[in-house]
């Protein structure tokens, strides 16, 4: 195993000694095999430092993008040693890696081995519930010890915000525009959940130059030590501020209704979401049901027509009941589930919070991706 490297208290008061043209070793280790790997720091800045694309025996050595390295530089006083994600390399005019600097997850509980969960919320049409379940699912699984980050991606309609009455200061536009970092713009929500706001004029996401898109892309890999699950609140429909976010989550919860427009435009994203990768984890979550018999008559709608017409089995996650205290706890900006924590729509998302945790426990073998795949993917829809 790679040796630890030394704690952030002692890299940032030695963080003078990283400069320019310092030689480091990058190690990379598996089970197999250890490769040490040599470079030179080309420049230093705040959050990253750009270095010579590594080498080992005179040939160069791509490391893919987002990966994670250790990086040991000769320092004064012996060995500084840290472990840092790559952000971006370019092979022209010369090869270089930009990789995180220390300062990158300052403040940050920093886990090499974690791997963060992403789970995109979406809907076919607005209206359907799909904001105040994000809110609701995000409490009920912090409730279960998990660590929820939600990200507010309802761009140009964001509303967590309103639906909680908070006030956040900064949303994901300052992270583009206004360099802050994530943690300055990540805000605090209730019962440990963490919110981050997309802003009323996020569509900038959507028309990103380059270096916003790195700086997105940064800012997001830092949730990695901040989450156990990112849930993402996207808007409605198919545009491509939906569509990017579903095609680079691996698990997608589709919230629907029993009305029949709300069903046909769930089949019509399913479509849209199956045409561009047949094998995504798409599960259905009814809401609004009168009964259990109506959630499940119009689970069987969906299920048919997806098996019939796409040849997908669809995954139903639960169903929550039409619940007077759902309207109560919108008109009070509170959550239902810690205001009405026995509701009847209260239970019915807690079941669902253990669904989903009790369903990835058992798979822990699978082929889930993680964070880093969800970003590799949204940088190339995004680009």
């Amino acid at each position: 195993m790679v040796d630890q490297a030394n704690s952030l208290r002692e890299i940032v008061k030695r963080e003078k000694e990283i400069k320019e043209n310092q030689k480091l070793k990058i190690i990379i280790e598996d089970e197999k095999e250890r490769k040490e790997l040599a470079s030179r720091i080309r420049a230093v800045y705040d959050d990253t430092i750009i270095i010579s694309m590594p080498a080992m025996d005179n040939y160069l050595i791509p490391l893919e993008n987002l990966s994670s390295i250790k990086v040991i530089i000769n320092g004064n006083d012996g060995d500084i040693s840290f472990f840092a994600k790559i952000l971006e390399r370019k092979f022209a005019p010369v090869p270089i890696l930009v990789i995180t600097h220390p300062n990158h997850f300052r403040g940050i509980n920093v886990s090499k081995n974690r791997s963060s969960r992403v789970v995109a919320i979406t809907s076919g049409k607005g209206g359907v519930g799909k904001t105040n379940i994000s809110v609701n699912l995000a409490i009920a699984l912090s409730q279960m010890g998990k660590r929820i980050v939600v990200f507010d991606a309802d761009l140009g309609l964001a509303n967590i915000d309103v639906a909680l009455g908070l006030k956040p200061k900064y949303s994901v536009a300052d992270l583009i525009k206004n360099n802050k970092k994530m943690r300055d713009i990540i805000y605090d929500g209730p019962m440990g959940i963490k919110l981050i706001a997309a802003g009323s004029g996020a569509d900038e996401l959507l028309n990103m130059k380059d270096w916003e898109l790195n700086r997105f892309i940064m800012g997001l890999s830092e949730l990695e030590d901040m989450a156990d699950i990112i849930l993402i609140d996207t808007g409605a429909g198919i545009s491509n501020k939906v569509t990017n976010f579903l095609f680079a989550s691996d698990e997608i919860i589709i919230v629907t209704t029993p009305e029949p427009t709300s069903i046909t435009d769930s089949y019509a994203l399913i479509k849209v979401i199956v045409r561009n990768e047949k094998n995504k984890d798409i599960k259905l979550l009814i809401n609004r049901a009168e009964n259990e018999k109506e959630a499940q008559k119009t689970a069987d709608k969906l299920r048919l027509v997806c098996d019939r017409f796409l040849n997908i089995k669809l995954n139903v996650i639960g169903y929550i009941l039409e619940d007077k205290n759902i309207s109560k706890a919108i008109k009070e900006q509170k959550a239902l589930v810690v205001n009405y924590p026995n509701s009847e729509a209260s239970q019915g998302i807690r079941k669902i919070a253990q669904y989903l945790v009790e369903s990835r426990n058992q798979k822990e073998d699978n082929n889930y991706s993680n964070l880093n795949g969800f970003i590799r993917r949204l940088r190339s829809l995004f680009s």
